[in-house]
């Protein structure tokens, strides 16, 4: 049996010896189930460590282990108990993990469960099929089983919808359903347009974009850090960088302090340019703010950093996104070796090539035989 089975039998135990004090309980004492015995007392612990779950079943997962996730989460059912709560908590965990219809059935028996359903539990099956990737599911959950439950739709409800339908690039539909939503009184929120122009910037719809942009401004609705990241994005992909400046610029003279999202789209455009020293510029000021680098950055710098002969950067980078775990895969960083190789680099290849390899990852980082090549 692997470590993460054990681990996730031992969070969830189902019974407890009686004495034994638990610790995660004040009292020690435990409660037994509506209809249980005193010698055998049920601890439902997902309700108590559904955190330390949630990164069992990832585990799990990582381990191709499917049929004991779905042993355990069916499992917990037992424990809902009139709680809607705990049954939309089990709802987006079996999203979670892409097991769209352990949802769906958890939904469907709640009634006999003695669980009441409302806009909560209708929500956050809308959220387990997007989770899973159930994109026809979301439709009929909305249009028809709301209405076949008499269950009234919220502004949650439309969001997660919106976000469903721009993730499939049904961006005439998040429109059309934006106008749904006024007509009924349902006034969108930050998240709605934010969710919309994220969508429509990176698909590179950016003059629809910057409608949206004017029409949350005439709302009355303040941009957020997430509403300029997009904005940033889709101006980067249009080439508008100097635009790209200025809205960064504004951005923190009014008061929205900028994270590494902020900064990765001005790297990348000077990367992209073959303007290092620019690019180096954007990146300094993010670290002198605090602001660590993710994966985005490491890829964007790396390659221009090899290409124009500054290993030693290069090197510091590859190891941080090591360090870090920002890099999965190793074609980033073999692509770097095999560059300081080619150049003399020899040292700095072998110390990545040894850190790599360490950390006993999937793919490993090979050293080229042939230096000379």
């Amino acid at each position: 049996m692997s470590k993460a089975c054990r681990r996730l039998r031992s969070i969830f135990a189902d019974t407890v010896t009686p004495g034994t004090r638990n610790p995660t309980s004040r009292s020690g004492n435990a409660k037994p189930l509506a209809g249980g015995s005193s010698s055998q007392l049920y601890m439902p612990l997902f309700i108590r460590n559904g955190r330390s779950f949630e990164n069992s079943v990832l585990r799990l997962l990582r381990e191709k282990d499917i049929s004991v996730v779905e042993a355990r989460l069916q499992d917990q059912k037992r424990h809902i108990r009139g709680r809607e709560g705990f049954a939309v908590q089990l709802m987006l965990l079996y999203g979670r993990v892409g097991l769209f219809e352990g949802a769906r059935k958890v939904f469907d028996e709640m009634p006999d469960l003695g669980c009441s359903r409302s806009a909560l539990s209708l929500n956050s099956l809308l959220e387990a099929a997007i989770n899973s990737e159930e994109w026809e599911m979301v439709d009929l959950i909305f249009r028809d089983l709301s209405k076949e439950l008499s269950l009234d739709a919220n502004l949650i409800t439309y969001n997660t919808v919106m976000k469903a339908y721009c993730k499939m690039g049904r961006f005439h539909d998040a429109e059309d359903l934006l106008v749904e939503m006024e007509a009924g009184d349902i006034a969108p929120d930050v998240v709605t347009f934010n969710t919309i122009l994220n969508g429509l910037y990176k698909s590179g719809n950016f003059t629809k974009g910057e409608k949206l942009w004017e029409l949350m401004l005439s709302k009355n609705i303040e941009p957020t850090i997430r509403s300029y990241n997009a904005r940033l994005r889709g101006m980067v992909l249009e080439t508008l960088v100097g635009d790209a400046v200025k809205l960064f610029e504004e951005m923190q003279e009014k008061g929205v302090m900028p994270d590494v999202f902020s900064y990765n789209p001005l790297i990348s455009a000077y990367c992209n340019l073959g303007d290092l020293d620019e690019a180096k510029k954007w990146y300094r000021r993010m670290v002198e703010k605090g602001i660590g680098v993710d994966k985005v950055t490491v890829a964007a710098l790396v390659p221009i950093l090899c290409e124009k002969g500054e290993f030693e950067m290069a090197y510091r980078l590859c190891v941080e996104a090591i360090d870090k775990r920002l890099v999965k895969e190793a074609e980033l960083l073999q692509s770097a070796v095999d560059c300081m190789v080619k150049e003399s680099q020899v040292g700095l290849a072998e110390k990545i090539v040894e850190k790599w390899n360490s950390k006993k990852r999937e793919s490993s980082l090979e050293f080229p035989l042939n230096s000379s090549e």
